[in-house]
């Protein structure tokens, strides 16, 4: 016997929750002065959705992929630091992974949309940077820094035919770098 595939209708409204995840950065960049930089950024974040308003969720995803260009300015405190600050502008192409298993008031799990889909979009972002950097040696600099990113819109996805919009995304970050020059 052939179950049929029917969705669960759900108005997933009230703010996300997202659990804590992964940032990868790669970076090409040229220094125009020694206090001026100019940078290319591409990145990658991952975060698991863990709740929509008050209903728990599982087996959502949330993927950015940041295309930013920088401009950094810098300047010597003592022997090897330095202290930094830039700003960029670009886009980030999102990725929406579900497969959402919802644990609300219900007695057993429920799922919607029915079966797995994703579904990407690409919105305008900009980022503010800054942080503190040690010269290792000539060519290797040892950073730390907090990057704000966000987007000038909110995205917007269909998937299985339910349309997910979103307010803009904000994400911030804390992270340590280290920076080969050739």
């Amino acid at each position: 016997m052939q179950v049929p595939n029917i969705p669960v209708l759900v108005n997933l409204v009230g703010e996300t929750k997202f659990c804590v995840g992964e940032l990868v950065d790669l970076k090409g960049g040229y220094n125009l002065e020694p206090w001026l930089a100019i940078e290319l950024e591409a990145g990658f974040t991952h975060n698991s959705i863990s709740s929509f308003g008050p209903d728990p969720v599982t087996n959502a995803d949330f993927y950015q992929f940041p295309i930013m260009a920088n401009i950094v300015l810098s300047r010597a405190l003592y022997r090897n630091w330095s202290v930094y600050a830039g700003s960029g502008f670009g886009g980030v192409v999102s990725q929406w992974d579900c497969g959402l298993q919802l644990h609300g008031a219900f007695p057993v799990p429920f799922y919607y949309p029915s079966r797995a889909n994703s579904d990407t979009d690409f919105v305008p972002a900009y980022q503010v940077l800054g942080g503190i950097k040690y010269a290792i040696s000539g060519r290797w600099d040892f950073m730390v820094g907090y990057k704000f990113l966000g987007t000038t819109e909110g995205y917007s996805w269909t998937i299985n035919g339910a349309n997910v919009k979103t307010d803009p995304a904000i994400l911030q970050s804390v992270f340590a770098s280290l920076t080969y020059k050739f």
